[in-house]
């Protein structure tokens, strides 16, 4: 039986997506189902259309990345995500990861590499580009192996831990509710304890006493 892959490809700059499209459509055992360059258009086929992998730029103006990967893990979680980025650093990729990306890869990677993380977050589940990538993912299980410690020490409940990713990734108290199917109120009672607990007085000093932990979320 011959493996096919369905995908669909986001990424703002038209030169790189539709480059990486026709490189697609080339490969016999890949079908393009859509190639965007706004996140809109991903949610549009996703009406009336399932993908296996998709490939998508973090870095994007208005919905970026990381909100298209929150929307697939809770909308569709049956698909695999690649990273597509030019940023190879360990904060970029803990984050990646975190956000329940399967893989990554950067932009300037041989077609040869493009096709193998393709087909290696479809038959496995994951990808990492290169043997940098497995040190900083060492580094990140070292880094959460701290935070789960220092949770313990602190107390933070699932869903303070949840908020707290929320104001990480600067949502507002009301995309906060949103995002958690929480009132307002709620969030700011959350947001009241999670300060008590880090004994800040805002949320600014909150990120800045995380950071100054170490911790990520």
């Amino acid at each position: 039986m011959t493996l096919m892959i369905k995908v669909a490809l986001v990424d703002d700059h038209p030169v790189v997506v539709n480059g990486l499209a026709e490189l697609l459509k080339q490969q016999a055992h890949i079908e393009v189902a859509g190639a965007f360059t706004q996140a809109h258009e991903l949610y549009a086929l996703l009406t009336h259309n399932s993908i296996d992998v998709l490939i998508l730029d973090i870095n994007m103006p208005g919905i970026d990345g990381f909100d298209v990967m929150q929307f697939v893990n809770e909308e569709h979680p049956e698909i695999k995500t690649l990273v597509l980025t030019m940023l190879n650093d360990g904060h970029v990729l803990r984050r990646i990861v975190d956000a329940g990306a399967n893989g990554y890869i950067e932009k300037n990677a041989s077609q040869h590499k493009i096709l193998e993380a393709i087909e290696a977050v479809h038959l496995r589940g994951s990808y990492l580009d290169n043997e940098s990538s497995k040190r900083i993912l060492k580094a990140h299980k070292e880094i959460n192996d701290r935070v789960n410690r220092n949770e313990g020490a602190i107390d933070i409940s699932k869903r303070e831990k949840e908020v707290i990713q929320c104001i990480l990734n600067k949502m507002k108290n009301e995309k906060i509710a949103e995002t958690l199917f929480i009132t307002e109120n709620t969030v700011r009672s959350h947001k009241k304890n999670i300060f008590r607990k880090f004994n800040v007085g805002n949320t600014s000093e909150l990120i800045i006493e995380i950071h100054k932990q170490g911790l990520s979320f």
